[in-house]
């Protein structure tokens, strides 16, 4: 690398090595490293299916070092996705509401609002330092939905979701900030957005020992892996599965899957590094799964064999994503849960492993308890999805409570029902045989009945991308 491209590279990273200013929270600090509050990295794939990864069944992609998060952790086998949309599931993670009653609830990005309370507030209130790396889509500049104004203290990545379909990214964001990598300027492909977030992440640990650090770490992988020029070292190379008998995108997925693994190996020898490894906690889940079927993901799971279902579905494959939590001294080492768990569940647990206040009126719960000789209500909670689209007459809507999951395939159409895990690809509904069941799940579904409006101000496009449109 040269050195005009190693001064990029520390430039990059610049906003993360100052003295911060004052927080009005400081006053916790104390009570934050006496009690040795846990530091949490909180990882979020972008399209990646649990059967992309070994420690789900996958035989083609390495990914040794997620398998090591869940054989030192916790994994789960029925973790939930906050929606079938990208920016809706994101929100989910981070606020801990579902599209029933959260801010952005469809296909169309749309900014988080002032009142929304994210994970990054919780944390920020009891001490910790909030960095947010990567693909946001919650809000661009301008915005209340900005990462500033919702809790993050630094920030450096793409603001819309567009952008980080760019794996050697012309703009990305340092706080309020805009700027291109000097070594992608003119459409060259040389650096690698994931370099430089994990420099940044790691570099969080090295500073501010006195407080507790929060690090989302939201990656643009394995989604982001065709370069849109042919110019540049990153485009030209064949990548680790070039001798495969698959597609050219198909290998670039599996070394995008690789290469994200790769950084879950950079962080946990970072942490053992600045001897971090005893009291942080990593979690590792993706936004949603994939849409397009492959070569090599789903080799396990609900649609083992079969093509990826469309999101509109709301099958489970359509929903189904990785959840991997790790805690040395804490987890036991390989345990597996068939808890069902969703993403709006992750801020609540978060928030308690966390000795954090969870905020009031969250559709997710903690699932801590499960894992520390507490068990939590076992009656059956709703969980709800919808997918909301441009065209109104596409809108679907699911519901699961206990074995049971209904589904609405569109605007006014009938329910269907299917029994879990049995009926895992939904091609048996068993609506007429089971009144009772339907009529609970009718006045589940009335009572999210929300009008969703999509937003009218969309944000910009990406400057290499003129002609795009404005959805993700």
């Amino acid at each position: 690398m040269s050195f005009r491209s190693v001064r990029t590279l520390l430039a990059c990273i610049a906003i993360l090595l100052p003295g911060l200013a004052p927080l009005r929270v400081q006053s916790q600090v104390a009570l934050t490293r006496d009690g040795q509050r846990p530091n949490v990295i909180l990882i979020v794939a972008d399209d990646l299916a649990p059967g992309d990864l070994g420690c789900y069944g996958q035989t083609e992609v390495r990914t040794p070092h997620i398998d090591r998060l869940a054989s030192e952790g916790v994994r789960f086998t029925q973790a939930y996705a906050g929606s079938p949309h990208d920016s809706a599931s994101r929100a989910a993670i981070l606020t801990g509401h579902h599209a029933g009653t959260g801010t952005v609830r469809g296909e169309a990005q749309g900014p988080l609002l002032p009142e929304d309370i994210t994970l990054a507030e919780v944390l920020r209130a009891v001490g910790y330092r909030a960095v947010g790396l990567g693909k946001w889509g919650l809000g661009w500049e301008g915005t209340t939905g900005h990462p500033r104004s919702q809790g993050f203290e630094e920030w450096m990545g793409f603001l819309e979701s567009r952008d980080a379909l760019h794996p050697f990214p012309e703009r990305l964001w340092r706080n309020e900030e805009e700027y291109t990598p000097w070594s992608n300027r003119g459409g060259e492909s040389r650096l690698h957005a994931q370099d430089l977030f994990l420099l940044a992440a790691t570099n969080v640990m090295r500073f501010n020992p006195d407080r507790p650090f929060f690090t989302y770490y939201a990656a643009t992988l394995p989604l982001a892996r065709n370069p849109i020029t042919t110019i540049g070292a990153g485009a030209q190379s064949p990548g680790r599965y070039s001798d495969r008998n698959w597609s050219v995108d198909d290998k670039r997925k599996a070394e995008a899957i690789s290469r994200l693994d790769d950084g879950v190996g950079q962080i946990l020898s970072a942490l053992a590094k600045h001897k971090l490894t005893d009291n942080t906690i990593v979690i590792l889940t993706s936004d949603q799964p994939p849409q397009a079927a492959d070569a090599f993901h789903l080799k396990s799971g609900p649609d083992s064999g079969t093509n990826a279902p469309a999101r509109t579905t709301l099958r489970e494959a359509a929903l189904r994503v990785p959840l991997i939590l790790w805690w040395r001294g804490v987890f036991a080492a390989g345990k597996v849960s068939d808890e069902p768990v969703a993403h709006w569940d992750l801020l609540p647990t978060i928030a308690e492993m966390a000795r954090a206040p969870i905020p009031k009126d969250l559709d997710g719960t903690s699932f801590f308890p499960l894992f520390r000789g507490r068990e939590r209500s076992r009656s059956p909670r709703p969980f709800y999805w919808e997918s909301n689209t441009p065209e109104p007459t596409n809108n679907a809507r699911a519901a699961r409570i206990g074995p049971w999951k209904a589904v609405q395939a569109q605007t006014g159409a009938r329910l269907s029902l299917h029994a879990l895990p049995a009926d895992a690809l939904q091609t048996n509904d068993v609506a007429s045989a089971h009144p009772a069941e339907l009529l609970k799940f009718r006045e589940e579904l009335d009572a999210r009945v929300r009008a969703w409006i999509p937003p009218t101000n969309p944000p910009p496009r990406p400057p290499w991308d003129s002609k795009a449109s404005n959805r993700p």
